[in-house]
C-alpha cells in the first residue's frame, strides 16, 4: 500500500534511508540523518510511504531542484526501499505516488541524481521514462572513491 507519510513514519524513514547511507554509495551522503531532518522534510515536501505487510518497506520524496523562480516547475526526487522490498513494484508504485503529487503542485519535470555505479537505478528510472541527460565524471566522493554522477530527467507532461 502507497500512502502519504505522517510523523510516526520518521523512525522508519530514517532507518530505511540511514542504512543505505552506511552501506551503499547510492547516496554520497555520509551524514546520518536525524529524526529532526526527516520530521523537517514531513512538515515541507511530499513524502509517501510503501507499506507491506504493515511495515514501512520504502519511502519516495520531492523537492526543490534549484532555488530561484526559474526553476518552479522543476523537482529532484529521493526513493529508497529497503533491501527485502526491491523488485516487487513498490518503486513504480511510489513513482506513481511522486508523479501525481508533482503534477497537482504545477511540476511538470522530476530529476533523478543517481551514482553511476548504481546500475539498477539508472535502469529502474529509464523504465519509467527517465533519460539520461547528464554525467558528471568523479563529482561524489564516498568510503575514498570519486563516483559520478548521472542526471535523467523525466517530463510529466507532453506539452513542452
Amino acid at each position: 500500500m502507497i500512502r502519504p507519510a505522517s510523523d510516526k513514519d520518521a523512525e522508519h524513514i530514517a532507518a530505511i534511508w540511514n542504512a543505505v547511507i552506511a552501506t551503499s554509495d547510492a547516496t554520497f551522503t555520509s551524514e546520518p540523518k536525524a529524526l529532526e531532518n526527516i520530521n523537517d522534510m514531513l512538515k515541507t515536501r511530499p513524502v509517501f510511504v510503501a507499506e507491506a505487510q504493515g511495515a514501512i518497506a520504502g519511502f519516495a520524496s520531492f523537492g526543490p531542484f534549484r532555488s530561484g523562480p526559474g526553476y518552479r516547475f522543476v523537482a529532484e526526487h529521493t526513493i529508497y526501499l529497503a533491501p527485502a522490498a526491491q523488485g516487487r513494484g513498490l518503486g513504480r508504485q511510489l513513482m506513481a505516488a511522486l508523479e501525481a503529487a508533482a503534477l497537482g503542485q504545477q511540476i511538470d519535470t522530476l530529476i533523478a541524481g543517481i551514482g553511476g555505479a548504481n546500475q539498477a537505478a539508472i535502469a529502474f528510472h529509464a523504465a519509467l521514462g527517465f533519460r539520461e541527460v547528464g554525467r558528471l565524471s568523479g563529482l561524489g566522493a564516498k568510503f575514498g572513491r570519486r563516483h559520478d554522477l548521472v542526471l535523467m530527467q523525466k517530463n510529466l507532461t507532453s506539452t513542452r
